[in-house]
């Protein structure tokens, strides 16, 4: 017996149902509707736009605020926003949505244009008087409100981007309304005047060159679909740019509703007759395999299929409990095997934890006899050795002496800061007035080494961190860079605000600057030139340890090495109280 496969049952039944509708609709509309609909809709407004600019002309010299009024009508009675550039300026005929807040913050206009769908949504009375809570950023002395809700981390992000801003510029302000300017709400209105403003940018930044004809811009809605076209009209040292947009529903319905009725009702009859014959060919047996593949979903693989046509949906739902079969047997081994490598990990996890607490233990053991080893050296230095020569030796094992107490203060430091329990004391202060006090310090050694060291620091930023810890990444970044710069060369340092975020940043020039492995600067014990770090001192751990004191802040940190030097830096945000105070 012959088999009816699904393919031709679904192609028998719905082959003459949507080719008379998609054939209609296509033939119509995409032939013949819609070209006709531009055409007769953009040459109506050029012929509008010119008696527009004919009629203020003849009026004489008009102000600017009365030109946008006018534009205000014409866009409004033709569903058609115009703009006017004059001078080189352009003026749009947009409404504004605004709020005036009273709150913490003080009194602040507050701009709404952004979040009028939501409004609409939840259906708001804006009125005096009301509290609001919004979600926005300040912009030159007014609050631009973005959502009413608090975003999730991706759409934060997406606004970030939209908005050209930083995640950490948005905040949530809560205020009354004492005044409110919200003209009737049109959504069309909203998205053809945020079109019109996105497609005459490049005629208004001078990025296109302004024509010198009627010119017809189309442009699709990457987001909706929606063909846009703008109209561009030079006329006497000025030129109009009107946006006509596919957007209103209502006109096109308008012209085309003795075309689709019969379209609809000959769809209606057709869908209704098949979708008896369908549900019971095609949706019952769908819907047990979907029950099926949804239990898989979540990891049940006891369900089976039972479907016994000899068709696709028989051979899917064989195939279906074949896999889940596979599936099941898989997913056991996984779980063996997971639990054999989570054991691997625990004890590689054991074994890190137990290195950490040999050194730190270590270290505390060796600070006791290191310091009976120097207090006992320094006792027979001043006391009892007259001899130079002896003198001399007892100097240097002082000397070493103090280096293997650096070196073990700096390991018992480090092992606490890579401890899960250790705690910032954090406060919030001055940090332009700690980098300049200690630069100072150090500019009478780099004066001695003959570097020339540079100073460029903003006042007044405060941030809310540990003041002795930052004050060691400090003199540790700066003791590194003089360390490191040769004689006669030059380090840079410059603290500011940047975008959003202080930025402290060192750089200095450096010798075989190509020996340096940057992805391992920050490694404990780190040298790329062991003879020469050994010379100049220090243990290795001070880039170690500064890069633990800026990661239990939370800040971002790096190194960058271009031709010649090398750039140590660290972002910070200011304090919440801080910056909040400077836009009030």
């Amino acid at each position: 017996m012959r088999k009816t496969g699904i393919t031709t049952k679904l192609f028998a039944m719905l082959l003459v149902t949507f080719g008379m509708i998609i054939g209609a609709v296509l033939i119509g509309s995409a032939y013949f509707f819609e070209p006709y609909y531009v055409d007769k809709k953009i040459g109506g407004l050029e012929k509008k736009i010119f008696e527009f600019l004919d009629e203020n002309a003849r009026g004489g010299h008009i102000e600017d605020f009365e030109l946008v009024e006018r534009a205000k009508v014409f866009s409004f009675e033709n569903e058609s926003p115009l703009a006017i550039m004059k001078g080189g300026e352009m003026f749009y005929p947009f409404r504004r949505y605004a709020v005036e807040l009273e709150g913490d913050f003080g009194v602040s206009p507050v701009e709404l244009n952004s979040i009028l769908f939501q409004i609409q949504d939840r259906g708001m009375d804006i009125r005096n008087g009301m509290e609001m809570s919004i979600f926005g950023f300040w912009d030159e002395g007014q609050f631009m409100a973005v959502s009413i809700d608090e975003p999730q981390d991706e759409e934060l992000a997406r606004l970030a981007f939209d908005f050209k801003r930083e995640a950490s510029d948005f905040v949530r302000i809560t205020g009354r309304v004492i005044s409110h300017e919200m003209p009737e709400y049109d959504p069309g209105s909203i998205y053809r005047q945020d079109k019109l403003f996105e497609m005459t940018q490049a005629y208004a930044s001078g990025q296109e060159p302004l024509p010198d004809d009627v010119a017809i811009k189309e442009e699709e809605d990457r987001m909706t679909g929606i063909k846009n076209y703008l109209i561009a009209v030079p006329y006497e040292g000025k030129f109009a740019f009107c946006l006509f947009s596919m957007q209103p529903v209502s006109d096109v319905i308008s012209l085309i509703p003795g075309f689709m009725k019969y379209v609809v009702l000959m769809a209606v009859i057709l869908v209704v007759g098949i979708s008896f014959v369908i549900a019971r060919i095609i949706v019952k047996p769908i819907i047990r395999i979907s029950v099926a593949a949804e239990k898989m979903a979540r990891l049940d693989f006891s369900e089976r299929v039972d479907v016994k046509s000899s068709d696709e949906l028989g051979l899917l739902s064989g195939n279906l409990n074949t896999m889940a079969d596979e599936l099941e047997y898989t997913l056991e081994e996984l779980e063996k095997r997971n639990k054999r490598l989570q054991e691997e990990l625990d004890r590689e996890k054991l074994l890190e934890q137990a290195r950490k607490s040999f050194v730190a233990d270590a270290s505390h053991e060796l600070k006791t006899p290191l310091g009976i080893v120097q207090a006992y050296t320094e006792r027979l230095e001043d006391k009892f050795i007259k001899d130079e020569k002896a003198r001399r030796y007892a100097g240097i094992i002082l000397d070493e002496n103090r280096k293997m107490n650096k070196l073990i203060n700096d390991l018992l430091e480090l092992s606490k800061l890579e401890s899960m329990t250790y705690r910032l004391s954090r406060n919030e202060y001055d940090i332009s007035a700690d980098i300049f006090d200690i630069a100072q310090r150090f500019n009478p050694l780099f004066e001695e080494k003959g570097i020339e060291f540079g100073l460029d620091i903003q006042n007044g930023i405060h941030v809310d961190a540990d003041p002795e810890k930052m004050g060691r990444v400090i003199t540790n970044m700066i003791s590194n860079a003089l360390k490191y710069t040769p004689s006669g060369g030059t380090a840079q340092l410059k603290f500011g605000r940047g975008s959003g975020k202080a930025r402290f940043g060192i750089s200095n020039e450096v010798e075989d600057i190509g020996k340096i492995d940057m992805e391992k600067i920050w490694d404990r014990f780190y040298k790329a030139d062991k003879a020469r770090s050994r010379k100049m001192g220090g243990t290795g751990l001070g880039l170690s340890i500064t890069k633990s004191i800026l990661d239990l802040h939370g800040f971002e940190s790096g190194a960058l090495k271009s031709e010649g030097s090398i750039e140590f830096y660290f972002e910070i945000e200011e304090s919440h109280r801080c910056e909040i105070a400077r836009k009030v």
